[in-house]
């Protein structure tokens, strides 16, 4: 059998820059593969300074596809491309690729970091930060949901209160400023927003609204940071299916658009294109939806990103018990608790898109018990005491925990709530769970309830979480994680535990 070989010439030609963050091309990395249908046969890399070129050899004939893709020294992403090559009998086929500087002339988004507390009602709170401590205090204001453009405007949104459901649900509009809003529009037939009604893509400069009505019909407006008065938006665009359950989230940059939905407690990721231009765009849906278990994971979509490097990112929280989410031990016969959550990076294919990888994910349970037994003293300290101690006795055959283990918290999720800043070379994640340690009467321990709230950044191009930017928030709460019994009590010489691995 004979083999031939595929020399590969890169290059990645000067662009201009400007804006809110600098792509610079000095001494670009490399990294190409290549690939055969959807397996990937072999991935070369250079530290070279500049353009190479790069040899596959003993390649048997046939049509292979050639990923390039270059980043800056400190791994920020630059440039992809790809390219179809025919290699044939007796031949050294040459395949040159010439990458092109992503965003706008090398202008790129880079948000400052938002942070969403745990709605009270029907509100939630928001603010902005250059940087964000375990002291960070969010203040009295009260957006419903918050972008920032790339040019470093913030908008917020709230709902008017003299929106009327039987006409349309109305927004103001605050930009960089939360005291008197610039103006408000209507979206007819809606009644309420989704959870996050928000989102922002920078290729368009365009910030998009979301909606549904009572009957699930869900209706989106685009641009609406170009307005300079009120407006009513009678033509808003349907989804094309119709879904029964409601949207958590959505994306939209450039053509593209992701809508993830529940439906019977299942969580699901649709791919749709947009087409057409302000009130007469069209979306059309591409493949079929993807549940979370198809994509290898499990739980709710709470948040997603189209980021400029060609990737989907997707937050995936699991939280609770199967069907109470964010509450643990709500009866007797609890066996399984989660807190747990991954972030997916997805690529877009001909008939939907695919996961190419996936982190922070906890992929097996652990089981913990209530040991020992409870003197009589500590069971008579109190009637709440009493109570507990009979209540966490149902649990000495064990409770099933998906939950990282203390030792595994800067490396896996307890539950990615939101994207709060996206950089170009990292996104900066809120984090909330909580974690569980039962009774152990024989070492005078009664077991620990331990909330989490915290902010995480995941390196993009190492594709996991850092644990040096674990940033714990005191004084922040994302959801309302509660237990439903007494735990972690102090009495006599009884303490609660100390959080760690079991």
């Amino acid at each position: 059998m004979s083999f031939y070989a595929l020399i590969l010439r890169i290059t990645l030609p000067e662009s201009g820059s400007r804006g809110t963050y600098t792509l610079s091309k000095d001494n670009p990395l490399y990294e190409v593969s290549l690939m055969q249908g959807d397996k990937t046969l072999k991935t070369l890399s250079s530290e070279s300074t500049g353009g190479g070129d790069f040899v596959f050899d003993e390649l048997e004939p046939g049509t292979y596809k050639i990923v390039v893709t270059a980043r800056q020294q400190d791994g920020t992403f630059l440039a992809r491309n790809s390219a179809e090559v025919e290699v044939t009998a007796g031949e050294t086929q040459n395949c040159p690729i010439t990458l092109i500087l992503a965003g706008n002339k090398g202008k790129v988004f880079s948000s400052n970091y938002y942070v969403l507390r745990e709605p009270s009602g029907s509100s939630s709170s928001a603010e902005f930060f250059d940087n964000i401590s375990s002291s960070t205090t969010i203040s009295s204001m009260n957006p419903d949901d918050a972008f920032e453009d790339i040019d470093g405007n913030k908008y917020y949104i709230n709902i008017n209160d003299v929106s009327n459901p039987s006409t349309g649900l109305a927004f103001d509009i605050f930009k960089n400023n939360t005291d008197t809003s610039d103006y408000t529009i209507t979206i007819d037939g809606a009644s309420k927003k989704f959870a996050d009604s928000l989102y922002y893509d920078p290729v368009n400069n365009s910030l998009w609204i979301g909606a549904m009505s009572s009957s699930n019909e869900y209706f989106f407006a685009k641009d609406i940071n170009k307005l300079e008065y009120n407006e009513t938006f009678s033509n808003k665009i349907e989804i094309p299916t119709y879904y029964p359950g409601e949207i958590t989230a959505f994306a939209a940059s450039g053509t593209e658009l992701y809508i993830a939905y529940t439906n019977n407690g299942t969580s699901y990721l649709q791919r749709a294109k947009i087409e057409g231009q302000n009130d007469s765009f069209t979306i059309t849906t591409i493949g079929n939806p993807q549940s979370t278990q198809d994509m290898g994971v499990d739980g709710q979509i709470t948040d997603i990103v189209i980021h400029y490097d060609g990737y989907v990112y997707v937050l995936v929280s699991q939280n609770g018990e199967k069907y109470v989410t964010d509450a643990y031990l709500t009866n007797e016969s609890t066996n399984t608790l989660y807190s747990r959550g991954a972030i997916l990076r997805l690529y877009s294919t001909s008939n939907g898109f695919k996961v190419s990888a996936k982190t922070g994910w906890t992929e097996s349970a652990r089981t913990i018990y209530t040991k020992g037994t409870a003197p009589t003293n500590l069971i008579n300290s109190s009637t709440t005491n009493k109570t507990a101690i009979e209540f966490l006795k149902n649990f000495k055959s064990g409770v099933s925990l998906y939950i990282p283990n203390y030792s595994q918290r800067n490396s896996h999720f307890y539950g990615p709530r939101r994207f709060v800043a996206i950089k170009p070379k990292e996104l900066t994640i809120a984090d909330s769970g909580a974690n569980l340690m039962l009774p152990d009467y024989d070492k005078q321990k009664t077991g620990g309830f331990f909330k989490h709230n915290r902010i995480i950044n995941v390196d993009l191009y190492k594709f996991a979480i850092d644990s040096n930017s674990v940033v714990d928030l005191n004084s922040i709460s994302f959801v309302a994680a509660s237990i439903n019994t007494t735990i972690g009590f102090s009495t006599d010489s009884y303490t609660g535990a100390k959080e760690e691995d079991e």
